[in-house]
């Protein structure tokens, strides 16, 4: 499965913070994609149970909830 979608990433996330401290070239690449309504576009690849697996344009990979994410196809 691979969808077009729309995500907001959980910014007060302990784990988000450390992976976008870990990985600031990459994330910053994500968040410059970010709309004005907040959204970040993406492909959604899998979703198991209440997460979904998320990749972006620059082959940054995040499991968000599924609260998070927004199909735009």
């Amino acid at each position: 499965m691979q969808m077009r979608c729309e995500v907001k990433i959980p910014k007060e996330n302990e784990s988000y913070k450390k992976s976008m401290s870990n990985f600031k070239k990459e994330w910053a690449a994500v968040m410059m994609q970010e709309n004005e309504d907040g959204y970040i576009p993406g492909k959604l690849i899998k979703i198991s149970g209440k997460e979904g697996i998320v990749g972006f344009n620059n082959g940054v990979l995040a499991c968000l909830p599924i609260e998070y994410i927004k199909i735009t196809e």
